[in-house]
């Protein structure tokens, strides 16, 4: 009987300590802001610039993410902010193409930077180029950047062009220093399965110490 009352007793502490951990560490998580990439940019597009320059967004998350009140500039010469209006959603997985006509972002053709920030004003990506080509985008390419002459709005990046060199910014001194292609540094997302685990340790660990201090307070 005392066998099967302590059994009994772990369980119950075990299960409601797993499900409180669960929903810790999923709140926990929730509260992080998403990574979302600037995956490639049209600085030059062939012909005239006005309301033909785009920029792109993409989403790697597995859910949706709202933009609203999340900010993205230039950083050279003549600057410009643009701050994502309400319900701006990236679907999971997903691409969003912002054209020069709705932010108002020219970039410099002689070397200029993006960064988007979220609604805190952290820096969630950003990159910077040197001299651009007329009518070639720029793409992100794992952790580096790269020219090609097909650019891809809304679709995924195809790489034409060998990598070129570009500038990296200084905020301190706000210029530029001649490097290889500049870019944001990702953020791995911790796996599903990660969480899962993490919750059933925790809850585990949790019901052991519980019913040792029973034991002993008896």
């Amino acid at each position: 009987m005392r066998i099967l009352n302590f059994f009994s007793n772990f369980f119950s502490i075990f299960f409601l300590t797993l499900l409180f951990s669960f929903f810790l560490i999923k709140s926990t998580n929730a509260n992080q802001t998403p990574k979302i990439f600037i995956n490639e940019i049209l600085p030059n597009p062939a012909g005239k610039d006005a309301k033909n320059e785009w920029i792109e967004l993409y989403n790697p998350n597995n859910f949706k993410v709202n933009l609203f009140n999340w900010q993205i500039r230039d950083k050279k010469g003549k600057t410009s902010t643009y701050t994502f209006p309400e319900n701006t959603i990236i679907p999971a997985e997903d691409y969003l193409v912002l054209k020069e006509e709705k932010t108002k972002i020219i970039l410099n053709n002689n070397g200029d930077g993006l960064e988007l920030a979220n609604p805190q004003g952290k820096i969630i990506d950003y990159v910077y180029f040197d001299k651009t080509f007329s009518g070639k985008s720029y793409n992100r390419k794992n952790n580096n950047w790269q020219w090609s002459s097909k650019p891809t709005p809304g679709k995924k990046n195809i790489i034409t062009l060998t990598k070129n060199k570009s500038l990296k910014f200084n905020p301190n001194q706000n210029q530029f220093s001649q490097e290889t292609a500049f870019v944001g540094i990702r953020i791995a997302k911790p796996p599903q399965s990660s969480v899962i685990l993490s919750a059933i340790i925790t809850a585990l660990l949790s019901a052991i110490t519980i019913l040792i201090i029973k034991i002993k307070t008896k």
